[in-house]
């Protein structure tokens, strides 16, 4: 049997046995009554996870990178000014899209884990007033922090702008509310939160949205949102293409489970993990990355490495030896930080193996004495629920 590493990165994340079995079937044709069925059922259970009754929903043979470029390639045209706040590595490819695509991107909050403040988020759009939209990373997973979905919308809806929200590390693990903030557009991927293969992009898309599509001048054919519009609305729904059957039908089993967990009950179980996690690895002695911050995602986190403790050699130790797979950091921070994706199929137990093996490989190695601090505190949190 293969020894595969237990994930705990910010994705992929771990795939349950049932959602591998919903794979493990015969093939059908994805112009079925039988497909259709299976395609409607997913796309009916991951609306909540979105948050929306009213806004379209496709499903793309994408990653969530694919998502957010049809996002881009539909919402504006030719010479568009957009604003793109670019506090991580993810920001930034959002960005590099927008500006790839023609657009001319105007980047704000630029510092890495820098916080959204409502009064200098107005304070940048007035800058920019021809700008027709803001971009941003709901979590940009280079710096663990969670852009504030609430803040953003409502003071770019003052201005008019549509507003584009990268969801891919967040949908399905922190509560994203499109209608209630009256957002655009909702960008996500199958393999993080969600817990299923990685291939599949999920885009929601507004009526404003769509109206802005049929205008776009901007080169597209399999990003159309006007093909996938037209071919979920047939009366047995598709998409445009050869859609991958076997990972509709592994989302289609994730999207069950999570249900049946309560779709309450994993944000709170993604909360409260988060939060035990980081208490325990302060109580360990270790910092948390950026050292300030008032938002800190529910879905991953980023902590500093001990003094003369570098990245590549401590993921390499801890995969060696207890086979778990971490991520280091990115970008400026590649070496000096590691980062812990605790989303999807990620529970108790897997939160308190890692605070144990942590405890024990930095005690190990000389770079921290905490004496079993560490796991204790993480006891002690969950205990307080």
């Amino acid at each position: 049997m293969i020894n595969t590493p237990k994930l705990m990165t910010p994705g992929p994340t771990s795939v349950p046995m049932r959602v591998y079995m919903a794979q493990a079937v015969p093939m059908i044709h994805h112009r079925s009554s039988e497909f259709s069925d299976i395609l409607s059922e997913l796309v009916s259970n991951i609306r909540p996870l979105i948050g929306t009754n009213i806004s379209d929903v496709f499903i793309t043979s994408s990653s969530g990178r694919g998502a957010m470029e049809a996002s881009i390639a539909n919402v504006f045209s030719k010479g568009d000014e957009v604003l793109a706040i670019t506090n991580g590595q993810f920001g930034e490819m959002f960005a590099e899209i927008a500006y790839n695509y023609g657009l001319e991107v105007h980047r704000i909050f630029k510092g890495w884990g820098e916080e959204i403040e409502k009064d200098r988020l107005a304070s940048e759009i007035k800058k920019y007033p021809k700008s027709k939209g803001i971009i941003f990373s709901h979590c940009d997973t280079s710096t663990a922090i969670e852009n504030p979905i609430d803040i953003i919308s409502t003071v770019s809806k003052e201005y008019g702008l549509v507003v584009l929200v990268d969801a891919v590390s967040t949908l399905g693990g922190i509560p994203i509310e499109m209608d209630k903030y009256d957002l655009d557009i909702v960008a996500g991927a199958s393999q993080k939160c969600l817990m299923a293969p990685a291939g599949l992009g999920v885009i929601a898309v507004s009526k404003r949205a769509l109206e802005m599509a049929e205008k776009s001048d901007l080169p597209k054919y399999y990003w159309d949102f006007g093909k996938m519009k037209k071919f979920m609305n047939k009366s047995a729904s598709q998409t445009p293409n050869s859609t991958p059957v076997s990972l509709v039908r592994a989302l289609g089993e994730a999207l069950k489970m999570i249900h049946e967990e309560g779709v309450t009950n994993v944000y709170n179980r993604h909360r409260n993990l988060a939060e035990s996690i980081r208490v325990a690895l302060i109580k360990m002695g270790l910092e948390l990355y950026p050292r300030e911050s008032e938002r800190r995602s529910a879905t991953v986190s980023a902590v500093y490495l001990p003094k003369n403790c570098d990245a590549e050699t401590f993921c390499k130790g801890i995969e060696q030896r207890y086979n778990i797979y971490l991520a280091g950091g990115i970008g400026k921070h590649a070496q000096d930080t590691f980062r812990i994706g605790h989303m999807g199929n990620f529970f108790k137990e897997d939160a308190g193996s890692l605070i144990s093996v942590l405890e024990e490989w930095f005690n190990e190695n000389g770079y921290i004495k905490s004496n079993g601090l560490g796991i204790k505190t993480f006891e002690q949190m969950l205990s307080k629920d």
